[in-house]
Order: C-alpha cells, then sequence, then structure tokens
C-alpha cells in the first residue's frame, strides 16, 4: 500500500527495525504521514531515517495519530 508511483526496498536492521527505501518521493511522504500503520493488530511506527541511528538502542519518545 505503500508503492503509488515507485519501487521500495526493506531491510531487516534487527531488533525488530526495518529500513524502507523508496525510488519517488511521493510513496515516502505517503509513508509518513498518511498513517496510523497496523500488521494485523499491532501498530507500525515510522519515522524518517537519522544518520545517527542504533536500532540496538533506539526508543520510541512519542507517538502521534
Amino acid at each position: 500500500m505503500w508503492v503509488r508511483k515507485g519501487v521500495i526496498s526493506i531491510i531487516d536492521l534487527g531488533n525488530d527495525y526495518y529500513l524502507v527505501m523508496f525510488t519517488h518521493e511521493d510513496d515516502k511522504y505517503a509513508a509518513l504521514m498518511d498513517g496510523p500503520w497496523f500488521i494485523y493488530d499491532h501498530y507500525l511506527t515510522v519515522k524518517e531515517w537519522s544518520p545517527n541511528f542504533h536500532p540496538e538502542s533506539d526508543t520510541i519518545e512519542e507517538v502521534t495519530e
């Protein structure tokens, strides 16, 4: 449902984190802004990549709807 105009690639980063790369900026924007997203009955938290991200120590501080 995130792929509307381009292609995505998904990389498992471990610790229940995944990196999703978009070839089209509109698809990336939709993934970031059109949520909330669910996988079965679990929320999927989506945030923009930051260069100092470490999946083994990251914490989610705030969630918006």
